[in-house]
């Protein structure tokens, strides 16, 4: 996995390499004393590209962290009180396990959840922080990208069909 400084050269911790499999090779033990290399290709680009959608998912997810904290303080809950909670909601491998195949596959039924439950979640979301005084801008931009699979006519589809909906235009 990617981690802070503070966590290399500790188990678990891997760095992208993509290029030559021969360079990364030549120079793996090397490498290896920081961090497990984690050679995802000859394309030169595929490390970098890992690198940034990992960022994506990371910074998004403690943006959303930190805004529940806003939330939580706003209405007298500590972020001690909240963590153990807070943990168990970010801990999210079953749902990337189970939508992962879904995505590959452009399964996008709406057999599990719908847009339209996400777009109704979020506006609860959106009220709440608002009457807790907290900023809405984050929650506002997730309700956004609901409404918009809404909107497109995939309100009976899973949140599987953001993807395309988020994804390049055609």
């Amino acid at each position: 996995m990617q981690v802070p400084p503070p966590l290399i050269a500790t188990p678990g911790a891997a760095t992208y390499y993509s290029g030559p499999a021969e360079a990364v090779e030549a120079h793996r033990a090397a490498l290896e004393v920081l961090t497990e290399v984690d050679y995802l290709g000859a394309d030169p680009g595929l490390a970098a590209l890992y690198y940034q959608i990992g960022m994506d998912m990371f910074w998004t997810s403690m943006l959303s962290y930190l805004h529940a904290q806003a939330v939580a303080r706003a209405n007298g809950i500590s972020a001690a009180d909240f963590l153990p909670r807070a943990r168990k909601t970010l801990d999210l491998g079953y749902f990337l396990d189970f939508y992962a195949p879904r995505i590959d596959a452009g399964d996008h039924a709406g057999d599990v959840d719908r847009l339209t439950m996400g777009a109704a979640s979020m506006a609860h979301v959106v009220h709440t922080a608002a009457d807790s005084g907290v900023d809405t801008g984050l929650p506002e931009a997730v309700l956004a990208a609901f409404r918009r699979g809404v909107e497109a006519g995939h309100g009976a589809d899973s949140l599987t069909r953001l993807v395309e909906v988020l994804g390049p235009r055609e």
